[in-house]
């Protein structure tokens, strides 16, 4: 896989934070040796001038992601570095690159460009939270450039959107910023923008079938949103009900408990499960996306030689209530799963997980802290091959 040999290339510097790249850039259609030829041809490019780091490692992705030119969008890149300079804008830290890739992936002259970004930092830069005692001048770059970028996305369906939405999520100070921005906008009632970027971040950060989903990017979103007044306070209950499906079992935080029956009649609930690392997993009988991630589990040999020797357990869940459609097809999953039902109706009601979409998985520690919320079967795969292995 792409991601595999992100890691094998650059194992230090590879982490969680590639791995949203490494989909997208699958998703592009990229083949794992052509991904791998070009971002490392950028990164070579990149790193002549801004140095070996991780945020070098990320620029090549982002600028790999520009499928008209990504050499020419290497280009552009330096080119928008010399005008900024000459605008006293110089780059201080690795941080600031991949934001200006985003710029440079954009099919708009550099020069306007240049002169946007400067504008919309020294707009920043005057107002509350910005300065001495807030954000300094790398982050008031960063939130620049994503402005400038969302400006340009207002009229354009384009794929460099969920590389935007892939930097709001890994710095999520940045998607607050933004939301502040056109909170702003609001007061001015100039809705179009903050009405756009509300659509924009929806599509690309919570719809549950989008690549570049991230709900505690879009809960940072929802919670500046929030705090402030809203173009519409009738939608205000719609985005405090959303806050509140995104707050539940977050990455860090204990799983919530529950209780399950299995096909035996035996109450359990997950809390009793002991297992170093759990894979939890929200499904349906008849459920194709459901099977085809059983499927690729099961041929996974080294992942189902792990599961049987104990090194992670899987807990099967059915969260409704077709009771007959589950007892007719649980026998179709794994022996080693640990199958149940909610017989309870707990899970229904959306207080103690959102499950917005089937399938639903998500990785917990022996504690069951969430390690994974809601991710694709290849960021579990992944995930599961760094813990275990």
């Amino acid at each position: 896989s792409i991601y595999r040999k992100m890691k094998a290339g650059h194992r230090f510097m590879t982490g969680d934070e590639d791995v949203p790249f490494a989909l997208l850039l699958a998703l592009s259609g990229y083949s794992a040796d052509t991904a791998e030829e070009l971002t490392e041809n950028l990164y070579d490019q990149l790193k002549s001038v801004y140095g070996v780091s991780n945020d070098t490692q990320m620029a090549s992705h982002i600028l790999a992601m520009s499928m008209n030119d990504p050499y020419g969008a290497c280009e552009r890149l330096f080119r928008l570095d010399e005008l900024l300079r000459e605008r006293d804008i110089r780059i201080r830290h690795n941080e600031m690159v991949p934001a200006l890739c985003l710029l440079a992936n954009l099919e708009e002259n550099v020069a306007e460009l240049a002169d946007d970004l400067a504008e919309v930092m020294d707009y920043l830069a005057k107002q509350s939270g910005y300065g001495p005692l807030g954000f300094g001048f790398t982050d008031r770059f960063v939130h620049a450039a994503l402005l400038v970028c969302s400006e340009h996305f207002l009229s354009k369906d384009s794929p460099i959107m969920y590389a935007m939405s892939i930097i709001l999520m890994i710095r999520q100070e940045e998607a607050v910023a933004v939301a502040a921005a056109r909170e702003e906008a609001a007061k001015t009632r100039d809705y179009a923008l903050l009405d756009k970027l509300m659509e924009l971040s929806a599509k690309y950060l919570y719809d549950p079938n989008a690549p570049s989903r991230n709900e505690e990017a879009y809960l940072a979103f929802l919670n500046t949103l929030l705090s402030g007044p809203l173009p519409y306070e009738a939608m205000r209950a719609t985005l405090e009900r959303q806050a509140q499906l995104c707050a539940l079992n977050r990455p860090g935080e204990p799983a919530s408990d529950f209780k399950f029956i299995t096909p035996e009649g035996k109450i359990m609930s997950l809390y009793s499960v002991q297992a170093p690392v759990l894979l939890l997993i929200f499904s349906n009988p008849g459920c194709q996306l459901c099977a085809a991630y059983q499927e690729n589990l099961k041929k996974n040999q080294p992942l189902t030689d792990m599961l049987r020797k104990g090194s992670f357990k899987v807990v099967n869940i059915y969260p409704d209530d077709d009771i007959l459609a589950w007892e007719t097809y649980v026998r179709n999953y794994p022996p080693e799963w640990l199958c149940g039902r909610d017989h309870l109706g707990a899970l229904f009601s959306g207080t103690l997980y959102s499950l917005r979409a089937i399938p639903s998985l998500y990785l917990l520690d022996a504690d069951k802290k969430v390690v994974l919320k809601d991710a694709t079967y290849e960021e579990v795969e992944m995930k599961l091959y760094d813990l275990l292995f």
